[in-house]
């Protein structure tokens, strides 16, 4: 049975469904024991830290276009920045520990920070070569993470930043176009048996991001077919693994609903969900107050 982890809900991402979904409890940090770590020296074992050294400042020019090279010839380095500097510090569980302290640079204001100061900023400046560089190596890097043996804390973070990749990022009141080729991960995620239960949650929010997403008629009707056909595989599992309670079941196959009615897709009525399923579902709201 996988830990439980206290998680914060997205502002924006999560339906009100999930936000009630917030798992329960804090991970001490001797269940971290067992898990995989990226290792991370201690002079580099924060945001600020990293890109304060002198590959992080080039990295730093390049997203803003300052860099007077630009990025031919320094692709190599800078995907090495990432790959052997910036992205361990995601494999850390213990930066899951205060993740709703504003302020802290745990594992959701990692996300937040490389979101906007890395992935828009380049986008904004017009960067679109570092920009499409940037979404191919988070991509490698967290879908790596997500199926390995890292703690699930840091998997849910890295499950939740493949569905918030974007082709074109968010600007004003456009909410962009996320990135297609985050899709068949998220759906592979969503119906991983497998799985910790919290890292499907993730896979599912992005699911559901990109069913929310998705054009009507038949522009959209592969992209539609493909989350309906991955939904249904959800909605079939009735029982819940060893170590995973019937609740916990009962909201993933609730989120798979979800999904399906955005896309106004017909559920089976052997799959449907009955209503006592979402009246028991767990909601440890509780424990976040």
């Amino acid at each position: 049975m996988s830990p439980a982890i206290h998680v914060r809900p997205k502002v924006g991402v999560l339906s009100a469904v999930v936000a009630a979904l917030l798992l329960a409890g804090l991970v001490p940090l001797v269940q971290a024991e067992g898990f995989k770590k990226d290792p991370v020296p201690k002079e580099l074992n924060s945001f600020p830290k990293v890109m304060a050294t002198p590959q992080g400042r080039d990295v730093v020019s390049l997203i803003s276009g300052t860099h007077p090279q630009g990025l031919a010839g320094n692709e190599p380095m800078f995907v090495s920045f990432f790959n052997d500097v910036f992205f361990p510090l995601w494999t850390q569980p213990e930066n899951a520990v205060g993740m709703d302290s504003p302020g802290k640079y745990g594992l959701a204001k990692l996300h937040d920070s490389f979101k906007k100061r890395m992935l828009m900023d380049s986008a904004n400046r017009n960067q679109m070569g570092v920009h499409e560089v940037l979404n191919k190596v988070t991509l490698k890097k967290m879908a790596d993470i997500v199926n390995d043996n890292y703690h699930p804390a840091v998997r849910y973070e890295a499950m939740l930043m493949i569905g918030d990749l974007h082709e074109v990022e968010p600007k004003g009141r456009s909410a962009g176009t996320l990135l297609p080729a985050a899709l068949p991960y998220l759906l592979a995620g969503a119906r991983k048996q497998d799985f910790p239960y919290e890292v499907r949650v993730a896979a599912l929010v992005g699911v559901q991001r990109h069913a929310s997403g998705t054009p009507a008629g038949p522009s959209g009707s592969k992209k539609r077919q493909e989350i309906a056909e991955a939904m249904k595989a959800v909605l079939a599992e009735k029982t819940p693994p060893e170590g995973r309670t019937q609740d916990q079941q009962d909201w993933l196959r609730q989120m798979a609903a979800d999904i399906m009615t955005t896309m106004r897709e017909q559920i089976p009525d052997d799959l449907k969900i009955q209503p006592k399923a979402v009246a028991s579902a767990e909601t440890p709201a509780a424990a976040a107050q």
